[in-house]
């Protein structure tokens, strides 16, 4: 069984931030944070990996439970901070 809004709740009480303010930082209705809260909905995959940014987990711990324990780099970090498009114009890069 997914208990995906259980480990959720952990995390804002382990961050000490509520439902309300969890949804303006993922710029989504406090309404479908509710939702998630309850385990009546699920966040689709955009707003998965943007609770995974916020928390600083893996989709596999929210999802599964599962924790791997890894550090990122400081290139890591740096890379993670690039917008999309200059993501998209590093990847063509890599590629030629």
């Amino acid at each position: 069984m997914n208990k995906f809004n259980e480990r959720l709740r952990n995390l804002l009480k382990s961050k000490k931030i509520s439902g309300k303010e969890l949804a303006e930082q993922l710029k989504v209705t406090a309404v479908k944070v509710s939702r998630w809260l309850t385990g009546k909905n699920q966040p689709d995959f955009d707003e998965l990996c943007k609770i995974c940014k916020t928390f600083g987990v893996s989709s596999d711990f929210l999802l599964n439970g599962k924790e791997f324990n890894f550090k990122l780099t400081a290139a890591d970090r740096k890379l993670l901070k690039l917008s999309d498009d200059k993501k998209e114009l590093l990847i063509k890069l890599l590629e030629l």
